[in-house]
């Protein structure tokens, strides 16, 4: 894998056979905001992977959408139309810490939820006696 030094995104890969792929050979475009943050991806093949801010808790949803649903652009963003037929919800249940976290998956209706925590540990920090969890 090749990476731009500038700013790190990802340039080609090279197979085991010797060639050389690059995101466009692949059909695939990302699309960054202005602070250098991914903010969609579309796919020829898979459609639109939208990546969208939560407006009322620090997290963001990743919403697919199929090749069908795609539009142009508006304000250098792709338009879709319809709903998407998957979307996966990070969000903090935490504010204000970065010991927790709920991914949510919502698809045909249907909706999962796990949720982790950091442990002490894990941050560095030994874990407190009785609290090893």
């Amino acid at each position: 894998m090749r990476y731009a030094a500038s700013d790190g995104r990802a340039v080609s890969v090279t197979t085991a056979t010797g060639r050389t792929v690059t995101p466009a050979d692949a059909g695939l475009e990302a699309i960054w905001d202005g602070s250098g943050l991914l903010r969609q991806v579309r796919s020829e093949a898979d459609g639109l992977a939208d990546i969208v801010p939560l407006a009322n808790a620090p997290g963001y949803e990743l919403r697919f959408y199929a090749p069908s649903l795609i539009g142009g652009q508006a304000d250098g963003l792709y338009t879709a139309t319809g709903s998407p037929h998957t979307v996966w919800r990070v969000s903090n249940p935490n504010t204000g810490t970065a010991t927790h976290v709920h991914i949510t998956r919502i698809a045909g209706g249907v909706e999962g939820t796990a949720s982790a925590r950091a442990c002490a540990s894990a941050l560095g920090e030994p874990p407190a006696r009785g609290n090893l969890l």
